[in-house]
């Protein structure tokens, strides 16, 4: 039952790709692509800027041996970014659900109705975490090279 609900609440946050409120229509297939090949690139662009400013970061770091303060610094970027995407995901997934009334009603136990809600949460703000981490992992492999105690740390 709680995989279904997180999969109903990631649906929902997605909802704008598949359906045109303005119109009160399912999108075509053709918008469907143009949105979800736009959004991919907006995240690819953001990626791309962190990735751009953290390797003229990472070789001042890898030069001087002090990798751990590089990764320091942008593992506390990248817990910001998770935060602050956190924040407006949980006011929209949690106070502002309009489904309340409907799952409450059917024979669901709350707890995996507010379970799944959080988990949808968690979920969105790895996604915004990931922007940094990502490419900060990508560039300390690229300047330090990609050994086991790198991986593993």
């Amino acid at each position: 039952m709680l995989k279904l609900l997180l999969k109903k609440q990631i649906a929902e946050f997605f909802r704008n790709f598949f359906y045109d409120f303005k119109n009160n229509k399912n999108k075509s297939k053709v918008q469907i692509i143009r949105s979800v090949v736009l959004f991919a690139i907006l995240m690819l662009f953001v990626a791309g800027t962190f990735a751009v400013v953290e390797s003229q970061i990472c070789k001042p770091f890898s030069d001087f041996d002090m990798m751990w303060m590089y990764f320091l610094l942008l593992s506390a970027l990248g817990l910001f970014m998770g935060i602050f995407g956190s924040v407006f995901n949980t006011y929209s997934g949690l106070y502002l659900s309009k489904d309340n009334d409907l799952l409450i009603s059917m024979p669901i136990p709350i707890k995996y109705i507010v379970g799944s809600r959080i988990y949808g949460v968690y979920l969105m703000g790895l996604m915004y975490s990931g922007l940094v981490t990502v490419p900060t992992v990508l560039i300390g492999f690229v300047y330090n090279g990609i050994t086991l105690l790198n991986v593993i740390g």
